[in-house]
């Protein structure tokens, strides 16, 4: 039976965020770099995550991408294997965080999150963590639609993870998280933007620059 949490000191959990897409409809840009108000996407992710992780990792589609970033990093293999799909990387990020750190800091979980998302909810990681108990997989949710990627994976999972993508070729994640039988945590859509918005085009990246500064603007008055 699962054991519900209640605070962040319940279990320990690493933190990957994930930052290996070409960014094709910005032009290739980094979308960790993109200034949205005062701080970069990847500063608003990482205020968001990092206090509730023992550690934190970028991961990242190529080598040379690895001296840009003061957090450990996870380089996803493109250079070698290709253009490879998500569940891959989930589980190779999964593997990697497992043999560095679990056996010394008895790490339980290993939570995800894209950086082009910046305004993720503040209580983001405590709901998962809730939802999720001592050895189960929580997942965001906003208005109906599941964010995949906004998760919390235990690392009992390995095995049947590794079975579900590499054995039996499951790439969609709705697909992995319903066979995983994770927990979906409804979060609720604000009145001005969705709290899992993503930035993939320029329009999006101006309207994320819109609601930043409306949210400045609020904090001072």
């Amino acid at each position: 039976m699962k054991t519900a949490l209640t605070s962040a000191s319940d279990f320990r959990l690493a933190a990957v965020i994930l930052m290996g897409g070409k960014a094709e409809r910005l032009g290739g840009i980094d979308k960790a770099q993109l200034l949205i108000g005062n701080k970069t996407a990847f500063d608003w992710v990482c205020e968001r995550v990092s206090p509730y992780a023992i550690r934190t990792y970028c991961s990242v589609a190529r080598t040379e991408a690895v001296e840009r970033f003061s957090l450990p990093v996870i380089v996803d293999d493109r250079d070698r294997q290709g253009d490879v799909g998500v569940a891959d990387i989930i589980l190779r990020c999964l593997r990697y965080v497992r043999d560095e750190l679990q056996g010394a800091a008895r790490v339980t979980h290993l939570l995800t999150c894209p950086v082009d998302t910046p305004f993720i909810p503040e209580d983001f990681v405590l709901r998962l963590m809730q939802a999720a108990g001592n050895n189960s997989n929580a997942v965001a949710s906003a208005g109906g639609r599941l964010h995949g990627l906004h998760a919390l994976w235990s690392f009992s999972c390995v095995d049947e993870l590794t079975c579900h993508v590499q054995e039996h070729g499951v790439r969609r994640l709705s697909a992995l998280h319903e066979s995983l039988r994770s927990v979906r945590v409804e979060f609720p859509v604000g009145d001005v933007i969705d709290p899992f918005f993503n930035i993939n085009t320029r329009s999006d990246l101006q309207q994320a620059k819109a609601f930043a500064s409306g949210m400045e603007k609020s904090t001072v008055l």
